[in-house]
């Protein structure tokens, strides 16, 4: 009886896992489905406006979606807060909207808009939490995210663990593909948007494309660009899940390199996705 019982509490220790990887995966494709859509949470709660060529946020403004001229919805951006071994405490990370300059030069005459082909000239701003923009997930079933791989667009691989930061993930427009338009191409408002796999971090010396250390998110608010840390286009990004009550890892896989984002996820015996 008592065998029986260890192999019932382990298959459903097994399945509460792979249920827990399939709901993280389930929650990365809300993410970009709703960036695709230009999708963010939105009580109106704020105003965004292109003020001397940047990008300003008045969180005690009132704007409803689609009536924030001079900004544009660019994407969302996943951020966790820390590796964490797997445990009893779930874990959980944030989902944040990101803005951007609807037009490169500092006027609201849409006639003549030039979209923005870069991301100094997007100008990207977090959204800060009094807009009411962000919202905060939980990784159920008491798996922990352990690690994250990204690989470059030129392939090379960079991995980040224990008292490392977690790379911010985020789920862009590329403004590169964005051609010049005589008309603005978002208001802050739904649309289909081609979505691009991008990861924050400080590249490393010589590199345009190579990770050398994750970035925290700015203050919520603030410019998401510095003088060191920027929006890296990734090709794929490989998210590594431990279990806290099986010897099982989840390997959720992030693609997207000048086409739509997409993810996957994998079970795997072991902790470490191996």
């Amino acid at each position: 009886m008592l065998s029986v019982l260890f192999l019932v509490g382990g298959k459903t220790s097994e399945a509460q896992f792979n249920s827990g990887i399939n709901g993280a995966r389930t929650s990365f494709q809300q993410v970009i489905d709703n960036a695709s859509n230009g999708s963010y949470p939105n009580e109106g709660k704020f105003t965004c406006s292109l003020t001397s060529g940047t990008v300003t946020i008045n969180s005690s403004g009132s704007s409803q979606q689609g009536g924030n001229y001079g900004c544009t919805f660019v994407g969302s951006v996943v951020g966790f807060n820390s590796f964490a071994q797997p445990s009893a405490t779930n874990q959980t990370y944030t989902v944040y909207t990101v803005v951007g300059q609807q037009c490169t030069s500092n006027s609201v005459n849409f006639a003549a808009c030039s979209n923005p082909t870069t991301w100094p000239a997007t100008d990207p701003y977090i959204l800060p939490s009094s807009t009411s923009t962000q919202a905060n997930q939980t990784l159920l079933s008491g798996i922990s995210l352990v690690s994250t791989t990204i690989t470059d667009v030129n392939g090379t691989k960079v991995t980040f663990n224990n008292n490392q930061i977690p790379p911010v993930i985020g789920f862009l427009i590329n403004p590169a593909q964005q051609a010049s338009a005589t008309t603005a191409i978002d208001t802050l408002s739904p649309g289909a948007l081609q979505l691009s796999l991008y990861v924050y971090c400080n590249p490393i010396a010589g590199s345009s494309t190579t990770c050398s250390t994750a970035c925290n998110l700015p203050s919520s608010g603030a410019p998401l660009l510095s003088t060191t840390c920027s929006l890296l286009q990734a090709n794929q990004i490989d998210l590594c899940y431990d279990s806290a009550t099986t010897n099982q890892s989840g390997l959720i896989t992030l693609s997207g390199s000048g086409v739509q984002a997409t993810v996957s996820s994998q079970i795997m015996g072991g902790g470490t996705c191996a």
